[in-house]
């Protein structure tokens, strides 16, 4: 009986642990991670405004608030000398940390326009106000993108964010705003440049330091050459005349140097090579699956996780995993 209690106590410790990590990432709101040179994982809290890092070999979480006005981290990339670089979508920012100092850079993004300057000004005083008086909505009452009809006009939102491997430099996109911008690691200089398609998402640098952006409202992709500033845009196969695709996020293969785009109004992935400006589209195995970011598995597989809201919109009500392994069959 002593043993068995024992196999039971730990049982419910690891079972606690588990729990633990699951419930302080849910109240911090990770939204995305990425792993440094060390090993250690970086998240971005998009509710609690906060960066996390977690160490897998002391299996200690570390949290830094990034204070100001900033609101919802989202996207983060970590560049080669361990320095993490995260969008602030909501506060038009895009934020530095230094690992080693612990110490933050808050980077303010140019506004665009008299509408967006307002928002970028005023928001973070707007859902101040509105947390006062909860299910009252007054952030919604308050805001201007209705009374002047702009809309999402009113916003930037830095979204996707990513780090060239030719100069370090980083690059981002504006999803309402339409454009993608580049920071200089050093001085912090920003420039912006418009883009020909709207809705620019999460961007991804090729080896050759050529920029691959997915049009989120127009069904595209977006080749950016940062040597001569020209944009080249590559429609996606529809199914069926005036049908709509939303490229959400996409991702660039370390040896193919193949683009993986996921695309979410038709159940599909899509594989783009470069070289010859071919689509290849694999059909998901699950109908109405939301697929955010891809990654690459060392055996080949291309990965993603079901990201439907709610979870259980999506064939047979629960969501998992999904890999692709682009090479399955090909000798047969």
């Amino acid at each position: 009986m002593l043993q068995e209690d024992i196999r039971v106590r730990e049982y419910l410790k690891k079972k606690l642990a588990q729990t633990a990590v699951i419930v302080l990432l849910t109240a911090l709101s990770g939204i995305v991670l990425a792993q440094d040179q060390d090993g250690r994982f970086w998240i971005t809290n998009a509710l609690s405004s906060t960066l996390m890092s977690y160490d897998p070999g002391t299996k200690r979480f570390g949290v830094y608030t990034v204070g100001g006005d900033a609101l919802y981290p989202h996207t983060l990339r970590i560049d080669r000398r361990g320095i993490v670089w995260f969008t602030l979508a909501a506060s038009n920012q895009v934020a530095r940390f230094d690992p080693a100092m612990e110490t933050f850079i808050v980077i303010d993004l140019p506004s665009n326009g008299f509408y967006r300057w307002v928002a970028d000004a005023f928001l973070p005083a707007i859902l101040k106000i509105a947390s006062w008086f909860p299910r009252k909505n007054l952030h919604l009452s308050m805001s201007h993108h209705a009374w002047t009809g702009e809309g999402k006009e009113v916003l930037n939102m830095p979204y996707g964010i990513d780090i060239s491997p030719v100069d370090g430099s980083v690059w981002y996109a504006k999803l309402y705003a339409d454009r993608i911008g580049r920071i200089d690691p050093e001085t912090l200089e920003i420039i912006e440049i418009e883009t020909p398609l709207r809705g620019p998402r999460r961007p991804r640098f090729d080896q050759e330091g050529m920029l691959w952006i997915p049009s989120f409202d127009e069904g595209a992709i977006l080749r950016f050459n940062p040597n001569t500033d020209e944009f080249k845009s590559y429609p996606l196969p529809r199914l069926a005349p005036n049908e709509y695709e939303t490229p959400y996020a996409l991702n660039v293969h370390p040896e193919t140097g193949d683009i993986w785009i996921t695309s979410n109004l038709s159940d599909r992935i899509f594989r783009f090579t470069p070289k010859t400006e071919i689509f290849i589209s694999y059909p998901s195995p699950t109908r109405v699956t939301f697929l955010r970011d891809l990654v690459f598995t060392e055996d080949g597989k291309v990965c993603s996780s079901h990201s439907n809201l709610p979870a259980y919109a999506i064939e047979g009500g629960l969501s998992g995993f999904i890999c692709l392994d682009p090479d399955a069959g090909a000798d047969r």
